[in-house]
């Protein structure tokens, strides 16, 4: 626990003298309280680094999520962005292709490559796609539920959750 951090945490520029660099309550017993706010107990700073550390966890989760995301999806052997502007372009088009059986696009594939699609693959892309991105929200969602209980306490834990939802189909 980094008791410099989790004092900010709860006491926003407290004034101090002495080293909180050994991170233990002897430390914190040690130094020299000069704010005029009431030094708060140790057992305070303990419930606001478990506060912190849990926020940091579920800021992981978020950006490891996004980062899976940005990484594309593979649908029948083509790698497809799936970052918001694609994502929107796709839902245009799966509009489009919903209400035009006849409907066919250019589609320009994550490795810049453009491949002509008829209005039955717009669909499937588009429900792949959204399926993987409902997925990985799904797989966050699961994520910060557990770092709010403390059954996910590690990086490892929420990388292997994210990890586990399929970029293919």
């Amino acid at each position: 626990m980094s008791i410099s951090i989790a004092l900010e945490e709860i006491m926003p520029g407290a004034l101090y003298r002495g080293s909180l660099t050994d991170n233990t309550p002897e430390a914190y017993a040690a130094i020299e309280w000069l704010d005029p706010r009431p030094k708060p107990p140790f057992s305070k700073l303990h419930e606001a680094h478990g506060a912190v550390i849990k926020e940091d966890l579920k800021t992981l989760a978020g950006k490891m999520r996004y980062k899976r995301q940005r990484n594309g999806y593979t649908y029948q052997g083509k790698m497809y962005n799936v970052d918001a502007n694609a994502i929107a372009a796709l839902t245009m088009a799966y509009s489009l292709a919903t209400t035009n059986s006849s409907y066919s696009t250019q589609w320009k594939l994550a490795d810049g490559k453009f491949i002509s699609m008829s209005s039955a693959s717009v669909i499937g892309v588009f429900k792949a796609v959204t399926g993987f991105v409902q997925a990985l929200f799904n797989a966050e969602a699961t994520l910060n539920a557990g770092i709010d209980v403390g059954s996910i306490t590690k990086k490892e834990q929420i990388l292997s959750a994210i990890n586990t939802v399929p970029n293919s189909s």
